[in-house]
């Protein structure tokens, strides 16, 4: 008679291998979950502003309450993606008040300040304190890395319909360069929801800051821009440059005619940088504004004097103790040589970002600005 085999029982091994299994990624998804959430609750991780495509303007930024610039500063997007509340409409409001529109870029903005602390607004504080009665309303239309055919449509697009009495555009050497188009990153479901994580955030700001800009990462077509950029501001009227020249003037041209035909007034704010104070007597975009037929007629304001009368004992006390100014204001790293806390804090630019102005920096362009327009009159009062 053939035995009838019992039947197997699993061992109390193999049949806990799948519970401890799922008990662990359980925990590991439980982990991951805990520590999203307090870098989202705790830190400012995760809280980043994106940029998303606009066909009128290439590019803008999407809107945001409360969002974290790549030095850590505060962001609030309204809904046309500027950094500023939302406007009010023309006759909306009581009164008639004046309105200022600002064309600009990064400086603009406000990278690394505040919103209280630009220039933008600091006008508004000043010229509402000098004439109460009639009020003011200053309207911040800059956004970083825009070039001024950007700046332009920006205008024609979006800043026309508030129907402003004076359009200021706030401009630099680099705003000449051809507009870059954005391209979107095409990835899949999974791969757009992790870059959205704060854990995601955190690897590219902290873990990777050696290879990337604080909170930033770079594609091969920025890099190229990158290169471009740093081209224009070593030599800015190199024979290779001429056409972009050209086109600057021409397309600048055409606003002033638009903004005129609006009933309003275009004055030109081209802004100061390290780069002009470290070389004095070097090339300077402000100084050729007068030579540009036919844009060498329209009213500007150039703080570049009052910037330099601050900066030059600063750059010659730097030079008087054996140091390079150039390793101390150092684009996008520490400053590779200490500077007294005394002599930074006076600074009007930043040490690790030269191109873009301290709070100081934005106190003192608001003032010459606001005394400039007093003096030529645009203020009315």
């Amino acid at each position: 008679m053939t035995p009838t085999p019992s039947p197997s029982v699993p061992s109390a091994s193999s049949t806990g291998r799948p519970f401890v299994a799922r008990g662990l990624i359980l925990a590991l998804m439980l982990g991951l979950l805990a520590i999203e959430w307090s870098l989202r609750s705790y830190t400012s991780y995760g809280a980043t502003v994106e940029r998303e495509d606009d066909p009128a303007l290439g590019w803008r930024l999407q809107a945001a309450d409360l969002a974290y610039g790549e030095s850590g500063v505060s962001l609030r997007i309204n809904s046309h993606g500027f950094r500023d509340h939302d406007w009010l409409p023309p006759g909306s409001g009581e009164g008639a008040p004046l309105r200022i529109a600002v064309l600009g870029n990064s400086v603009t903005f406000g990278a690394g300040v505040e919103e209280p602390e630009r220039w933008t607004d600091l006008i508004e504080a000043s010229i509402r304190a000098e004439a109460p009665e009639r009020g003011v309303v200053v309207m911040n239309f800059g956004l970083p890395g825009y070039t001024l055919e950007q700046m332009a449509q920006c205008y024609e697009s979006i800043v026309r319909p508030y129907e402003p009495d004076l359009v200021l555009l706030a401009f630099n050497d680099i705003s000449a360069r051809p507009v870059i188009t954005l391209e979107p990153e095409i990835d899949s479901a999974l791969a757009q929801a992790v870059r959205g994580t704060a854990m995601y955030d955190f690897w590219q700001r902290r873990v990777l800051a050696g290879e990337h800009a604080l909170g930033r990462r770079y594609t091969a077509q920025e890099r190229a821009e990158r290169r471009r950029i740093k081209a224009i501001w070593e030599e800015p009227f190199a024979p290779a440059h001429e056409l972009m020249w050209r086109r600057f003037i021409r397309k600048m041209a055409e606003l002033a005619d638009e903004v005129d035909s609006d009933g309003s007034q275009l004055v030109l704010i081209p802004l100061p940088a390290f780069v002009h104070c470290r070389h004095p007597d070097g090339p300077r975009l402000a100084a050729r504004l007068a030579d540009w037929e036919p844009i060498n007629e329209l009213p500007r304001i150039d703080s570049f004097s009052a910037v330099f009368k601050v900066m030059d004992p600063i750059l010659k006390h730097v030079e008087a103790m054996g140091l390079d100014p150039d390793l101390i204001w150092s684009n996008g790293e520490e400053s590779k040589e200490p500077l007294d806390p005394q002599w930074s804090a006076q600074s009007l630019f930043f040490l690790n970002d030269p191109r873009h102005l301290t709070p100081t920096g934005h106190a003192l362009l608001a003032d010459e600005i606001h005394k400039g327009l007093r003096e030529q009159g645009f203020l009315g009062v």
